[in-house]
């Protein structure tokens, strides 16, 4: 699910994981944001360029085609100047050309980007609470569960019992903890992942149903009505819920039984 942040925010480097991971440490509470490891660029106080043939230019006569030679990491490296100053490098000269950019300068602005990565972090932590109030996303518990039984289990065995548990409506732990006995999983944490997966899922489903107004109370005549009025329905809802965490098929069961306990066309 999309945190709605574009790639242009991102830190030079970064990959669309690094959203994700910077969110966890926020909701666990780290203080720091840590950008991807990046050489340290130190262009000289007086910028050098030379043109793409070689020969040296003044600063004043420089243009976006030539080179800025600099420093990354104690080598000497050369890099166009258009690139240079989208780097933060250089800067266009009022007077024509390019100009090096101070250090306090530099610093200032490397501070604001900071400060705009960390408020776009925390919207995007703020944003992940709110889905999951209204059961749009799992529960930190629940995905923790996730995570543990992806990183211990294959793949093809929790879609296989993914399949399983849309088709009976609920899980043979039996057999559960027989298969994952092959990845060397003991019964009582087989068990325990198993649990603790199932029921975050439903919690995840009452959360959503009650966006629909349906009381807590109701919950399981509304599952067990979804199952036996629109078979198709229900199991799609449970996928989607399970496997996509879309909840929106499972909330449209849950108007449809508002609209059956009101006595409307279902």
């Amino acid at each position: 699910m999309s945190n709605s942040i574009p790639p242009s925010a991102l830190p030079p480097g970064a990959d669309a994981s690094y959203i994700d991971r910077m969110v966890q440490r926020a909701e666990q509470g780290g203080a720091t944001f840590d950008a991807p490891a990046q050489a340290e660029f130190s262009p000289p106080s007086a910028p050098e360029f030379r043109s793409k043939f070689g020969s040296p230019k003044a600063a004043a006569a420089a243009a976006a085609n030539d080179l800025l030679i600099y420093n990354a990491g104690g080598t000497a490296m050369e890099i166009e100047v258009a690139q240079a100053v989208t780097m933060g490098l250089i800067r266009p000269a009022p007077g024509g050309g390019y100009e090096a950019i101070s250090t306090v300068e530099r610093q200032q602005a490397e501070q604001a980007q900071r400060q705009e990565e960390q408020q776009e972090l925390q919207k995007a932590s703020e944003e992940r609470e709110a889905l999951r109030a209204t059961g749009d996303e799992p529960s930190r518990e629940l995905q923790a569960a996730i995570d543990r039984a992806n990183a211990s289990v294959p793949g093809q065995v929790i879609t296989g019992f993914v399949e399983d548990f849309v088709s009976r409506g609920s899980l043979d732990y039996g057999q559960f903890v027989r298969a994952t006995r092959s990845v060397g999983l003991d019964a009582e944490r087989a068990e325990a992942m198993a649990t603790s997966v199932v029921e975050g899922f439903r919690r995840q489903a009452d959360l959503a149903v009650a966006t629909q107004g349906i009381p807590a109370s109701e919950t399981d005549a509304l599952y067990q009505w979804a199952a036996e009025h629109h078979p198709a329905d229900h199991k799609n809802a449970v996928r989607a819920l399970v496997l996509a965490s879309d909840a929106k098929p499972l909330k449209t069961l849950a108007a449809k039984w508002a609209a059956f306990k009101r006595g409307g066309d279902v």
